[in-house]
């Protein structure tokens, strides 16, 4: 669970994790992607997302994960 933020689909495509207080998502913790998978990943997310390591809660206790946040405002 990544709290603290929410998905939007401003164009009705694809998700977005934006920022927002009680907001929470849940998802999927990938662990041991390999760099070439990675860099692919940056690449083919552009410049829609932003990079970020941040804190997510898992069964096991809080980990830290990469999470890719969308680059857009709110409302557009």
């Amino acid at each position: 669970v990544l709290n603290g933020y929410k998905k939007i689909s401003p164009d009705s495509t694809y998700l977005y994790a934006v920022p927002e207080p009680h907001g929470r998502i849940h998802g999927y913790l990938i662990k041991l992607l390999p760099r070439e998978c990675m860099e692919a990943l940056r690449e083919y997310e552009g410049k829609n997302y932003s990079r970020r390591t941040l804190r997510v809660e898992t069964a096991q206790g809080v980990e830290k994960a990469i999470v890719f946040l969308g680059n857009i405002k709110q409302g557009a």
